[in-house]
């Protein structure tokens, strides 16, 4: 029952269209969870598509991007390494 509640709260803030904390996932991805929810028979996979579409939008655009302001700001950072990358992208 605890799990329930918390795949709803997690709907319910992350993926409900217009929630206050409204991720940007494909409307096919946030369907899945939400005919999941409303039909009651949640399963462990059904936030498999949209943690998958999050993990590809980190590593595709929001890390590069805060990589290249901190570089911009000189910040010293360690630099990602190429085939760090893409192990991770290959994980997904």
């Amino acid at each position: 029952m605890m799990l329930l509640r918390l795949y709803i709260r997690m709907y319910t803030t992350f993926i409900q269209e217009n929630s206050s904390l409204q991720i940007n996932i494909t409307y096919p991805a946030s369907q899945k969870v939400k005919l999941a929810i409303e039909s009651g028979k949640i399963t462990l996979d059904a936030f498999d598509m949209s943690r998958k579409e999050i993990e590809i939008l980190l590593l595709e655009s929001t890390i590069p991007k805060f990589i290249q302001s901190r570089k911009l700001k000189s910040i010293p950072i360690s630099p990602l390494k190429e085939h760090s990358q893409m192990k991770l992208i290959n994980n997904i």
